[in-house]
């Protein structure tokens, strides 16, 4: 069943006061790390010194951070009424809070991977931090998959989305999943809340008779004509989790139809998860149609999904060779002067008249130029399709088509730093669109 059509979310969580986090052994991600200080060290320089932040490792792989003071065989954990102790020999390190924060700013300044940063962070203690870094990684094609395996390492330190009861309706269970997720809606927690819904939809037992539309397919239907641009990105979201290989017809008509630019960049972002260059194309396929506007937006569309199946095919469109975008009227502009002055005097001079009548004559001087009259839409379509390329590719080579053919024609390694190689154009069904292009 299609739905009906009618962006970097905001971070609002912040964990508060002491965090508490239990890492498990993860293999190491190969980052170059500095130096940390050995254990026993620490703990030895730690007897007696004045309270200060640290993070501390428990005998049962437990972190704890916070203000921390050792003294009399105690760790003093808090200040306060609200101090708690805990026995020394329950505590294996104690790092400096400083100087784990120095060693993540350092990292996060090296060029590596989002989820290398995001996994160091979290089996040292860094629990905010690399939920952040996480949630970096989760928005990206390439770094997805290990970051969702990564965030259920560590699912049980985040909120929990709401559990669906027995008998709950679909359409109410959906409105409690999305008021939970409306007012702290980052990548990690809108991926747990996606797949609580997935998994809900998944085990609960239904009858359908012949014709009868599944209730659950129904709630999210409706929740794909919310008039809250948001609602509706989460809604593709959740689609796509729950029924991954169905849902790349109404991703996009997303992609091209909402009104919404946060939707539609949702839909497409969504389509390079699917991981299957087939899928978008339609979308080669609507970049040389009538409507500009439909060009544009399957630009945008691909650009977003990431595929690198489509770069000849949006080349192609910058170059122009069939696009709308290059069809610029032509017309001539005279830029000039003209200046009136007196030629000369009639010779034949009027009876009774004593005055010769001038003879007035105009002198021309300027160019003619041959002009293109381009409008906003065809620069802005031309704009659309270099983002599109830099998104795909990470380059820059110039805003020329020329620059970008040369550019491809000297890489040396197409495939080394994209996510997947180049099929052949009849493998992504470039030639004839799988579907109608939208009216």
């Amino acid at each position: 069943m299609s739905l009906h059509v009618s962006n970097c979310w905001p971070s609002t969580w912040r964990p508060l006061g002491l965090l508490v986090c239990a890492p498990l052994c993860l293999p190491s991600m190969g980052w170059s790390q500095q130096a940390l200080p050995e254990s026993s060290e620490v703990l030895q320089a730690a007897e007696g010194a004045p309270s200060m932040r640290r993070v501390l490792q428990t005998q049962s792989g437990t972190f704890l951070r916070g203000l921390t003071r050792l003294e009399d065989g105690y760790w003093h954990i808090g200040e306060g009424v609200k101090e708690q102790r805990l026995p020394a020999r329950m505590v294996v390190d104690a790092q400096p809070e400083a100087d784990l924060l120095r060693e993540f700013q350092r990292q996060s300044k090296a060029d590596g991977p989002a989820i290398e940063l995001a996994t160091w962070c979290l089996e040292n203690g860094l629990l905010r931090e690399g939920i952040q870094a996480l949630d970096g990684a989760l928005r990206m094609h390439g770094q997805r998959v290990a970051a969702l395996e990564l965030l259920q390492t560590y699912r049980r330190f985040l909120p929990q989305p709401p559990e669906w009861r027995e008998g709950m309706d679909p359409g109410a269970y959906w409105k409690q999943q999305w008021k939970w997720l409306r007012n702290r809606n980052t990548p990690s927690l809108e991926s747990l809340s996606a797949e609580a819904w997935a998994a809900a939809a998944g085990n609960a037992e239904r009858t359908l008779v012949d014709g009868q539309v599944d209730p659950w397919m129904a709630a999210l239907t409706e929740a794909s004509t919310d008039p809250f641009a948001p609602a509706r990105a989460f809604a593709l979201t959740t689609l796509c989790t729950w029924r991954k290989e169905r849902s790349a017809v109404d991703l996009r008509r997303f992609a091209i139809l909402d009104i919404n630019e946060q939707v539609r960049a949702q839909a497409g972002w969504l389509l390079g998860t699917l991981d299957d260059p087939k899928q978008v194309g339609p979308l080669i396929g609507w970049l040389h149609h009538d409507q500009g506007e439909v060009q544009l937006r399957a630009a945008q569309a691909l650009g977003q999904a990431g595929y690198a199946a489509a770069v000849p095919a949006l080349l192609g469109a910058l170059s122009g060779g069939s696009g709308a975008a290059r069809r610029v009227p032509h017309a001539h502009i005279f830029v000039g002067t003209q200046t009136a002055y007196i030629q000369d005097f009639s010779p034949e001079v009027a009876q009774g008249s004593a005055i010769a009548d001038p003879e007035i004559n105009v002198l021309t001087s300027g160019v003619v130029l041959d002009a293109g009259v381009a409008s906003i839409t065809i620069e802005r379509h031309r704009i659309e399709l270099r983002r599109a390329l830099q998104r795909i590719t990470g380059h820059r080579p110039g805003l020329s088509p020329e620059a970008w053919n040369r550019w491809l024609a000297s890489y040396p390694d197409v495939n080394a730093s994209w996510r997947a190689p180049w099929p052949s154009p009849e493998a992504v069904g470039a030639a004839q669109p799988a579907e109608p292009a939208p009216e």
